[in-house]
């Protein structure tokens, strides 16, 4: 990185919680538009 910023293992834990979250809710609303777009063609 640019920058050696002190941070916290306490912090670093949270930034992985919080990117793991983001991917998580981005697979569920990609697969529940997939889902919804495959619904719509068949009818």
């Amino acid at each position: 990185m640019f920058y050696d910023i002190p941070v916290t293992e306490g912090a670093n834990t949270f930034f992985w919680i919080l990117v793991t979250l983001v991917g998580l809710v981005n697979a569920v609303a990609f697969i529940d538009k997939r889902n919804t777009d495959k619904e719509n063609s068949e009818s």
